[in-house]
C-alpha cells in the first residue's frame, strides 16, 4: 500500500479514477495533490498499470502548480509508480506517446511530447529540467517542407538527470548514466556514462550511482 502524500484530495482522486473516460486502469491509479490541474482532450488517453501522482512532495503553503496537458489522441502510459513533483508539468501534443517506468519529475521541471518520449524504470529527475522531442517551432526550406521533425527521446533504466539539465530530441541515454547540472544534452550518452556541458561530453565512463 503506498503512503498517501501530503495534500491529498481523495474525493477529487476517487472521482477522477471512477468517472473520467480519458483514465484508463489497469492495476493503476492517479492520486491528486494540491494544486494539480489536468486539462485532457475528449480522445487523449492516460493508461495507469501503476499509480501516477500529480502535485506530489507538496511543501506546506506552497500555492505551485502542478500541470497534466494531453491533447487530441495524446497518450500517457504508467508502467510503473511515476510522481509528478509539485510545480512540475507535462504537456503531451496530438498523437503523441509518453511512456514512464517508476521515477519522479522533480519541482520545476518539465516534459514537451510531440511525437515519443519514454523513460525507463529507476529515472531521476531533479529541479528545473526540460526534456523535449521537437524545436516546437516548425522550420520550412524554400520549397515549403519541414526541415525540422521532432526526433524520439528515449532515457533507459536508473538514469540521474541533475539539476537545470536540457535533453533535445533524437537523444537516447543508456542505463545507469549521469547527467551533470546545467548539461544541455543534444547526441547520445551511453550507459554508465557521466555526461556534462553544453553541449554534454562524457566527463567519465564505467561509473554507477545509489
Amino acid at each position: 500500500m503506498s503512503h498517501r502524500p501530503t495534500g491529498f484530495h481523495p474525493v477529487i482522486s476517487w472521482y477522477r479514477n471512477h468517472f473520467t473516460s480519458q483514465i484508463q486502469r489497469q492495476g493503476g491509479k492517479i492520486t491528486l495533490c494540491g494544486h494539480a490541474i489536468l486539462d485532457l482532450a475528449p480522445t487523449a488517453s492516460i493508461q495507469l498499470s501503476s499509480e501516477l501522482v500529480i502535485g506530489g512532495n507538496l511543501r506546506s503553503g506552497s500555492q505551485a502548480e502542478t500541470f497534466l496537458k494531453l491533447r487530441e489522441n495524446g497518450s500517457f502510459q504508467v508502467k510503473q509508480r511515476f510522481q509528478l513533483f509539485f510545480g512540475a508539468s507535462i504537456e503531451i501534443t496530438e498523437n503523441a506517446c509518453l511512456t514512464v517506468g517508476k521515477g519522479y519529475l522533480n519541482t520545476g521541471s518539465s516534459i514537451m511530447c510531440t511525437q515519443s518520449i519514454t523513460l525507463g524504470n529507476g529515472v531521476f529527475v531533479a529541479r528545473n529540467v526540460y526534456i523535449t522531442d521537437s524545436d516546437h517551432h516548425a522550420l520550412l526550406n524554400v520549397e515549403g517542407n519541414l526541415c525540422n521533425p521532432p526526433s524520439p527521446v528515449r532515457i533507459g533504466n536508473h538514469v540521474w538527470i541533475g539539476y537545470g539539465a536540457i535533453i533535445l530530441k533524437g537523444v537516447s541515454i543508456g542505463d545507469g548514466a549521469v547527467i551533470a547540472a546545467g548539461s544541455v544534452v543534444t547526441g547520445n550518452i551511453p550507459e554508465r556514462c557521466i555526461a556534462a556541458g553544453v553541449p554534454a561530453r562524457i566527463i567519465r565512463e564505467n561509473v554507477s550511482w545509489n
